[in-house]
């Protein structure tokens, strides 16, 4: 369940409780960033400036072949238009010296019978993984992706990344 405050912010609740995620969804606010606590990633509206970052953080993932079909790399400049789109949104979590990873959320189709869905991306630096980023983000993205419209996300998974799918 997600509630929106007097603020605007996102708050996720039920299943997702202790994991709360807010973010600022205003378009004015995307620069401010989220206060996490302190075993929680910080997440936020990415802003033209983590392109490089963002390019990096997928590049990277093409090489590894483990989580993008993607084979040629992209620019910055790619990304600097998907971050500027406010229709959609892009996402990152920042370390200690930029982000860290990021989510993105895409229309799925433009068939109208697909109106509410949207494709998400979740990718996170090799040197972050396994703390928690990769959740927070998602939980922020299905967040951001209600305020939008949207009623559901799906994503492209492959099988042999166990971040994506874990073992039972």
């Amino acid at each position: 369940m997600t509630a929106v405050d007097e603020d605007g912010d996102v708050r996720r609740a039920g299943r997702w409780a202790n994991t709360a995620v807010d973010i600022k969804i205003d378009g004015l606010a995307r620069t401010q960033p989220r206060i996490a606590t302190m075993n929680e990633p910080a997440v936020r509206h990415a802003v033209v400036q983590d392109a490089d970052a963002v390019c990096a953080i997928y590049n990277a993932a093409i090489s590894e072949r483990s989580s993008t079909f993607e084979t040629k790399p992209r620019s910055a400049a790619d990304f600097e238009t998907r971050i500027e789109d406010n229709r959609l949104s892009l996402l990152v979590s920042d370390g200690d010296s930029g982000p860290i990873g990021w989510a993105a959320l895409a229309s799925y189709s433009p068939r109208p019978c697909y109106a509410g869905i949207g494709e998400c991306n979740v990718y996170v630096a090799a040197s972050a993984r396994g703390r928690g980023v990769g959740t927070a983000l998602t939980e922020a993205l299905a967040a951001a992706g209600e305020q939008r419209g949207f009623h559901k996300m799906i994503g492209k998974l492959f099988t042999d990344n166990l971040a994506q799918c874990p073992p039972r």
